[in-house]
């Protein structure tokens, strides 16, 4: 943990990330960076993570995504790292996960690995992702493509530590059961 947290010059600030192959619209990386830019004023001491890269061939996605954090003017504050070994590091060193969805996921991994590690998640209220995260419990539900509720979602978390706490411990007792 403490490892990718130094790699990615991320110690001392909260983190919140998207873990999965890069792909726009599907995977929701473009709504993920405009809730991030909507939240970058307010919250000076968050970075946002992008961990994973597109599948061979579509190396266009990432180009996408480079001009939209560009034009966006937040990329000081995103932090794309491309394939990562240890996945389980990542989760534990996020304080928010975040699953932005624009389709429907049958049972999105990422859920169940964020909530294994005590990790708070926000994801789209459709596909399995209903079945996974308890709104308002383990986390946040929200309407995908929607980045002004991503935002808004991700907000709670980033200002109520204690409850992003209490929302990761329930994750955890949900993986549990």
């Amino acid at each position: 943990i403490a490892a990718f947290i130094r790699r990615w010059s991320v110690v001392g600030f909260e983190r919140v990330g998207v873990v999965g192959r890069i792909k726009l619209g599907r995977k929701g990386q473009d709504i993920f960076v405009q809730a991030a830019s909507r939240l970058a004023r307010q919250f000076p001491q968050a970075r946002f993570l992008i961990v994973g890269s597109p599948f061979p061939g579509n190396e266009d996605q990432l180009r996408r995504l480079t001009l939209l954090i560009d034009a966006l003017g937040i990329k000081d504050r995103v932090i794309l790292t491309g394939e990562v070994e240890d996945i389980p590091a990542v989760f534990s060193a996020l304080d928010v996960v975040v699953l932005p969805s624009g389709t429907p996921e049958p049972f999105g991994g990422v859920v169940i690995e964020a909530m294994a590690l005590g990790r708070p998640v926000v994801g789209t209220a459709i596909g399995g992702t209903p079945e996974q995260i308890q709104d308002g419990v383990t986390g946040f539900l929200v309407p995908p493509n929607d980045p002004d509720a991503l935002a808004e979602a991700v907000r709670e978390l980033l200002a109520d530590p204690v409850r992003r706490e209490e929302m990761g411990r329930q994750g955890r007792r949900r993986f549990l059961e």
